[in-house]
């Protein structure tokens, strides 16, 4: 932290600290400058520099196996991602493809395997990722050895999510907040709908829904053994209004709160973002 506080308060160097990794950035017209200033500052502390690391700077560059893609900085946001080296160590020529070939996974390879795993998921697009890593939880808990049907299916499955890469888009907006509250009724005998307002970060609403939920409707997501349909209300009133306020608040920060059965209401931080195609 001494060396990037030295570098970030007397030179002006836009950078962050990893340990020993220091990722800079600089505007185009000022990349010669900076090129020449960061060698010579270590250079003047005694410090040497990893020459395989001092690439030119970019609009795309790679640290710590991520790559970051500048490209949208002008509109306000950037993409994160797993650089492919990170991606086939992952699948190919580290464990997971032989953990599934082999149907073995001890705790130790195990431990090591959810660390990277856990990393990567931080570049990744949406929580399906990261909801898989509940299964090498699981292994680990119960130090268990052979791999079961649902680690074999999650780990799979990260597979194919770390081959198509969706970037992560972090947006640099932190001021543009909004608040989303959503419910749901249910009744088998009676009323069931859901509901929705979206208030902007003075506390104005400027957008609203209501709308009947219908048998046919509640029979299509419903088991014939299902006694109550609430949860899946809960979640159909959060995807209609994003859907419905998708144009309001694609690239801010939104809050949602909705209402769980026998529970107070509950809130989650989302980032609205634009998948990949």
């Amino acid at each position: 932290m001494g060396l990037w506080t030295i570098g970030s308060r007397l030179l002006k160097l836009a950078r962050t600290s990893y340990f020993d990794d220091f990722l800079s950035m600089s505007t185009t017209g000022l990349a010669k400058h900076t090129d020449l200033c960061i060698p010579t500052f270590f250079h003047l502390l005694g410090w040497d520099l990893s020459t395989d690391k001092l690439v030119p700077y970019a609009e795309c560059c790679k640290v710590l196996g991520a790559e970051l893609v500048l490209t949208k900085t002008p509109s306000g946001s950037f993409d994160v991602r797993n650089t492919q080296s990170r991606i086939d160590e992952l699948t190919h020529t580290h464990t997971m493809m032989s953990v599934l070939q082999t149907g073995y996974l001890s705790r130790t390879d195990g431990e090591k395997l959810r660390g990277r795993l856990q990393f990567a998921s931080d570049q990744l697009f949406g929580r399906r990722f990261r909801n898989c890593l509940q299964e090498p939880n699981v292994h680990i808990a119960h130090n268990l050895r052979a791999v079961s049907p649902s680690l074999s299916a999650a780990l799979k499955l990260m597979v194919h999510l770390l081959n198509q890469n969706s970037p992560r888009t972090v947006s640099t907006v932190h001021t543009d907040w909004f608040h989303l509250y959503v419910d749901a009724a249910f009744e088998p005998e009676g009323f069931s709908g859901i509901g929705g307002l979206l208030l902007d970060s003075q506390g104005m609403c400027i957008g609203c829904f209501s709308e009947v939920v219908g048998p046919y409707l509640l029979a299509t997501i419903m088991r014939p053994d299902q006694k109550t349909s609430i949860m899946e209300l809960e979640a159909l009133a959060i995807y209609v209004a994003l859907d419905l306020f998708k144009d309001l608040i694609r690239g801010t920060r939104l809050v949602v709160f909705h209402g769980q059965p026998k529970r107070a209401s509950v809130s989650s931080e989302v980032q609205i973002q634009q998948p990949a195609c």
